[in-house]
């Protein structure tokens, strides 16, 4: 009840972003943050860098972490989380940063979470999520798939894709043709599974319906059975799966790693990626080989080829 001489020492904890665009986004080509066109044609290919400044000025945070999801409206549980990389002095503010490709989801939606050295814990924004980039479809076909929980929905093209043009690929095994193969349309008593991609054309939507009402794979695995030769597969999941995290399980074996399967030359140490007509109808590739951080995105398919036909040979994906 009387007059005191009081001294409080601040250690600020801050995080902070001066994007124009979007907020903690940039694309890695210099690009508007907003879409994924280039010279006004969509793109597969477009990297995005979510970033962020972290001042701790009481030491060094215990975590850094992006949060992200393709839903309208999420669930906590929906997010999955990626480790941000941080250069610089964290008591003047370093710089955090991730850096990724998006597939063509109907929406992204993240905000960004640190855990400082005093055990506080801040988001960014405070509250809500941030609405990311609008990353559309490409012009034609498309090399697409879907990461829920559809086992039982029976989703033909047009609920899957927005397209009744919508095919997968059935490898006939290993002959003296090594391309032996063919494509089946979707429908409703053939329908689109988890964990397989199609080749699905762009008609009216700008991007894939967003499939609100499916859950996520909960499973800590999820296995696809290979064909002998070429094979489109995609990420189960919603969130990336680095490629060098994939097991390949022969038979009744235990799974060994990707790498490990590419050295044993089960199959080819690539995923390839189609990068649309108004690019050549070209394809590109990542490989644990020339890119550690190779990554399955979702809503993107991939072929990868099985060079063996003696024995049943599945992909184990781990739940990032």
């Amino acid at each position: 009840d009387s007059a005191k001489d009081v001294t409080a020492t601040f250690k600020p904890f801050s995080l902070s972003s001066t994007d124009t665009g979007i907020q903690c986004l940039e694309r890695a080509d210099g690009g508007t943050d907003a879409d994924n066109l280039v010279n006004g044609k969509p793109k597969v290919d477009v990297e995005y860098e979510f970033k962020i400044v972290v001042q701790d000025q009481g030491g060094t945070p215990q975590y850094v972490k992006l949060y992200m999801t393709q839903r309208n409206n999420p669930l906590p549980a929906d997010f999955y989380e990626y480790a941000m990389t941080c250069n610089g002095d964290f008591s003047t503010g370093a710089d955090c940063s991730y850096k990724t490709k998006l597939g063509p989801a109907s929406v992204h939606k993240f905000y960004i979470e640190v855990k400082f050295s005093d055990d506080t814990i801040i988001t960014y924004p405070q509250a809500g999520y941030i609405t990311g980039p609008q990353v559309q479809l490409l012009t034609n076909y498309n090399l697409v798939s879907v990461p829920r929980e559809i086992s039982t929905a029976g989703l033909d093209g047009i609920n899957a894709f927005g397209t009744s043009y919508a095919y997968r690929w059935v490898s006939d095994g290993l002959t003296t043709d090594s391309n032996k193969g063919h494509y089946e349309q979707v429908t409703i008593t053939i329908p689109v599974k988890t964990g397989e991609g199609y080749f699905a054309k762009k008609e009216t939507n700008l991007t894939l319906p967003e499939l609100g009402t499916p859950t996520d794979i909960s499973d800590s695995t999820f296995t696809i059975t290979l064909g002998s030769g070429w094979n489109i597969i995609s990420n189960p999941y919603g969130g990336n799966v680095k490629l060098s995290n994939v097991l390949v399980k022969k038979g009744d074996g235990n799974p060994v790693s990707w790498g490990e399967a590419a050295t044993n030359k089960w199959l080819y140490n690539a995923i390839y990626y189609y990068n649309g007509s108004d690019w050549g109808n070209t394809y590109a590739f990542e490989s644990t080989g020339g890119n550690p951080d190779a990554t399955l995105t979702p809503w993107m398919g991939y072929w990868i080829y099985l060079n063996k036909g003696d024995d049943t040979y599945k992909l184990v994906i781990p739940k990032p």
